[in-house]
């Protein structure tokens, strides 16, 4: 069924009796509209933020400038062998078993 954009009005059996025509309408942007007991109840499809889109909603993370003499963001091979020798020294005496 094309997507009309015109709001459908229906009687719940009506509405349960085709329900993913139905589901499939609201999907493609037509409201339906459904009565049961005295009361009307919209159906219509909403879109979801993706996981990311609340992250940024503030713009786009600014960049992280370290300084290059920093030892802790260096590349250097010697550097970084070095610094894991000092945590091995560090956590080797806590995580023995004695």
């Amino acid at each position: 069924m094309p997507n009309t954009g015109a709001k459908m009005a229906l009687k719940a059996t009506d509405f349960r009796s085709n329900l993913f025509h139905h589901l499939e309408s609201a999907a493609n942007g037509t409201p339906v509209s459904i009565q049961y007991k005295g009361r009307e109840y919209q159906l219509m499809a909403l879109t979801t933020k993706g996981k990311l889109d609340s992250f940024y909603a503030s713009g786009e993370p600014e960049e992280l400038l370290a300084d290059s003499n920093d030892a802790l963001f260096s590349d250097d091979p010697l550097l970084r062998k070095q610094r894991e020798e000092e945590w091995a020294a560090k956590w080797d005496n806590r995580l023995t078993v004695k």
